[in-house]
Order: C-alpha cells, then sequence, then structure tokens
C-alpha cells in the first residue's frame, strides 16, 4: 500500500497560505466529527481545529483555530479539536476524482472516502435494522476512532444500494447534557446510534504553493497529546500517531478500494459517480 503523507496545517501556513486567505481560516465541521465529540458553533457550522504548533510548552498548549476563525489555544488534552489535515498537492493530485478551477488560483479537489454526514431519518432506520438483523455486507473499511497508544476502536462499515455507510455511536462534545441537530434535520444525543454516509473527501488545492488542505473537519475525539508533557517535536505527539499510523492508512485504503472494486476506467467513473449521489 502507498503511503499518504498526512499532517496538521502550522501557524505560518494559516497565516501566509493563498488557499486561507482566499477562504478563510473558518472550516465545516461533519457529522460525524461532532458525533466524536467536535465542538461546533451551530448558527454556522464550523468547528474547532489543531494546528501543528505548540502555544505554550510549560503549560502544555498547542496552537488552534476556534470555530469563529481566531487563533486560540487547547489543553493538549482536551478531545474537541478537530482535525483538518494538510499534504502537498503534488503528491496527492494523482488521486483525485475530480478537480475544478474555484476561487482565483484555488482549485477544488475530491479524493478517497470518509464518514461524513448522516442520510434520513428512513434511511438511518432502514439501515440500522437492517444491520440488527445481520442482513448488510461489511465492507472491508473499518473507520479509526478513539485512538490512544494502547488501544483503538475500530467502525465497520456496510454496504447499502451501491453506497458505504458506518455505524457509530454518538458521543457528542458536553455529553448527555448535549443535543445536535445533524444535516439530516434529526436530533441526536449522546449515546445514539447515528449512520453516517461514506463520500469523498473535499480539498482546497494550490499548485502554486505545492499544498493542499482538507476543506472540512473531517475527525475529532483524539487528544494532542496523552503525557504529562508536551513534546516539542510533533512526531512524538499523540495526535500525529494518530494521523500517521490510522488515520492517513485508512484513507488510502479507502483509495484503493475504490480502484479494486473496478475493472477498468469507465467502471470506476461509474462508481465514482454512484457514491456522489
Amino acid at each position: 500500500m502507498e503511503k499518504l503523507n498526512l499532517t496538521l496545517p502550522n501557524v505560518s501556513q494559516i497565516k501566509e497560505s493563498e488557499i486561507i486567505s482566499t477562504w478563510g481560516k473558518e472550516a465545516d465541521v461533519s457529522d460525524f466529527a461532532v458525533l466524536q465529540g467536535a465542538s461546533l458553533n451551530r448558527s454556522r457550522g464550523t468547528g474547532d481545529y489543531w494546528l501543528k504548533d505548540i502555544y505554550d510548552y510549560s503549560h502544555n498548549y498547542s496552537n488552534g483555530i476556534n470555530c469563529d476563525g481566531i487563533f486560540t489555544k487547547y489543553s493538549i488534552y482536551s478531545t474537541y479539536a478537530g482535525i483538518r489535515p494538510v499534504t502537498s498537492y503534488s503528491s496527492i493530485k494523482k488521486y483525485f476524482l475530480k478537480e475544478f478551477k474555484g476561487k482565483n488560483n484555488i482549485t477544488e479537489g475530491e479524493f478517497g472516502l470518509f464518514p461524513q454526514y448522516a442520510p434520513s431519518k428512513e434511511l438511518q432506520e432502514e439501515i440500522i435494522g437492517r444491520i440488527e438483523h445481520n442482513e448488510l455486507e461489511r465492507s472491508l473499511l473499518k473507520v479509526p476512532i478513539n485512538s490512544t497508544l494502547n488501544k483503538l476502536e475500530r467502525l465497520n462499515s456496510y454496504k447499502y444500494n451501491g453506497k458505504i455507510y458506518t455505524l457509530c455511536t454518538a458521543n457528542l462534545y458536553n455529553g448527555k447534557y448535549d443535543e445536535y441537530l445533524a444535516t439530516n434535520g434529526v436530533i441526536y444525543h449522546t449515546g445514539d446510534k447515528v449512520v453516517t454516509e461514506m463520500s469523498p473527501i473535499k480539498t482546497l488545492n494550490s499548485e502554486k504553493e505545492n499544498l493542499t488542505i482538507f476543506e472540512n473537519i473531517i475527525m475529532s475525539g483524539i487528544s494532542y497529546n496523552n503525557t504529562r508533557s508536551c513534546s516539542k517535536a510533533f512526531s512524538k505527539t499523540h495526535l500525529y500517531y494518530y494521523i500517521y499510523k490510522y488515520l492517513a492508512p485508512f484513507i488510502m485504503q479507502s483509495i484503493e478500494f475504490i480502484t479494486e472494486n473496478d475493472e477498468d476506467e469507465n467502471k470506476l467513473q461509474q462508481n465514482v459517480k454512484r457514491l456522489m449521489k
């Protein structure tokens, strides 16, 4: 399996990138990320996300961007800030399912698969019922969540009518005291079973800067570090471990999954169109 080199944006990229100056620092947060504990500006649909840089080593704070697009700091032990990865444009462009011109010199792309948004209430009930009665075929894709250095939970995914869905248990930011109005118009609480559809990941790309940043926050519930002190090297942090060892390989697996389930280019494009409906 090829490797996908994902990391987090750093402060200078947020301040200087043409992508950010064009689109802004704010990032929408997916249903799936909120269900994993992401914070949310309910009126705008935006969330908080981690940056790569440490804010204060002595007091264990890392940099981030809040739901209003403002630089802020987070305790390295917190889990409500989300993951909005970046990578080099040159390394990822070959995986795009589609790419089209956006604002200024920035392109918008789509690649891979990841659980993102909840389908209708009726479809939720249909899929959950079929899962409970073992009537759906499992996909090979298992989504990594709630990673620790000693434990990892993987969510099963299921095939239904040509698409792939994941069933998770809601774990909202404020726990049992919170509720979330998902994009399907249904209100969920911590402990509820929720189906989300796997769909292509949207990106913003600058060939000039050789930079690709995920358009949305796709994941949450992962602390920056889970030890008593903060490492000066991002590669020594818990968050890096999760992205490098679990998130990036899963997305790479989803890219190969799309390709391997089609015999030729025409069937590949048909499959992509079906997944994106």
